[in-house]
């Protein structure tokens, strides 16, 4: 468990510089020394409304010189969100590396965990308005296993066993879920990753022809509030547009880019929208061989991309 305290902490910020800007940050960076090759597990759960937490995991090789320089970086997971369920506060940040290599003396790695919002624990503080200290608590949780594997291996053989596993929903853009809109847009974009090309179950000839067919097993999910006596209801909002393709360098990737119109929610004054999450039907999809579709474990468990419309002033 890791403990936030105002004001004292406040005293260990760090400047940090990324793509040109730079912020205060409250930062922790733990040395991991081993001599195996190694697979790490860590995540940090925390409220959205309190702070915003970042893990990174460095890994930096010597140079002949003494000098230290980043040969990999191992980015975070999408913020997971209880079943992408916005009226949970608590949300979790999950950093997953496998097969890290660390068999040699002049290979470093450093995980980092950072309050990217160290300035909300000062709010909180001031609403309050007393002169206790005010803290938060955050759960820390790390996992490190010896592994004889190492990342170039497991990249080698990714595509054979893709090329093996069943047809599966692998994936979903925007990356991080929940992500927060300001105000009330006309539209929200989706970008689905396939593992193979997916048709409609009961496809005939001429649709299974049609990329565009699909957009049958797509729906948004939109949670509305009325604005006159609070109740809320749940529609769904076909697609307004559907764009496939193949990257042309991955056979086991097939992107489905989709738009959804909400042109309608934008200048009411009788409604808010409050989510709006992504819905595929994949019982209604199949691949070339008629063999059902289904959703990559991780992202059953944490569900779909949602968005989260917050109100701004002008509402």
């Amino acid at each position: 468990m890791l403990k936030l305290q105002h004001p004292e902490d406040m005293k260990k910020a760090t400047k940090l510089t990324e793509h040109g800007k730079t912020t205060d940050v409250l930062l922790e960076a733990i040395s991991i020394d081993l001599r195996s090759n190694f697979d790490i597990r860590a995540s940090v759960d925390f409220e959205y409304d309190e702070a915003l937490y970042t893990l990174g995991l460095t890994e930096s090789v010597s140079e002949e010189g003494g000098d230290w320089y980043t040969d990999a970086t191992h980015e975070q997971s999408p913020l997971i969100f209880k079943q992408n369920n916005d009226h949970y506060k608590t949300v979790r940040r999950e950093l997953v590396a496998e097969g890290v290599e660390s068999e040699t003396r002049s290979r470093k790695h450093t995980l980092t965990i950072v309050n990217r919002q160290p300035g909300l624990l000062a709010l909180a503080a001031g609403s309050q308005g007393a002169r206790d200290a005010t803290c938060t608590y955050v759960h820390v949780k790390i996992s490190i296993q010896a592994s004889q594997r190492s990342a170039d291996s497991l990249y080698s053989s990714s595509s054979a066993r893709r090329s093996r596993v069943a047809p599966m929903l692998e994936g979903c853009r925007p990356d991080e879920s929940p992500a927060f809109i300001h105000g009330r847009p006309r539209t929200v974009n989706f970008d689905l990753v396939f593992n193979t090309r997916p048709y409609l179950r009961h496809h005939g000839s001429a649709e299974k022809e049609d990329e565009h067919s699909i957009s049958e097993a797509i729906r948004l999910k939109a949670s509305t509030v009325s604005l006159t006596d609070g109740t809320r209801s749940d529609v769904h909002i076909t697609p307004s547009r559907v764009s496939p393709s193949r990257k042309g360098y991955r056979d086991d990737e097939y992107h489905v880019s989709v738009v959804f119109d909400l042109s309608e929610y934008e200048h009411t004054a009788t409604e808010k929208l409050v989510s709006a999450q992504l819905v595929v039907f994949t019982a209604q999809l199949v691949d070339a061989n008629d063999v059902a579709f289904a959703n990559e474990k991780k992202l059953a468990a944490r569900g779909l991309p949602i968005y989260v419309f917050e109100q701004n002033d002008e509402e």
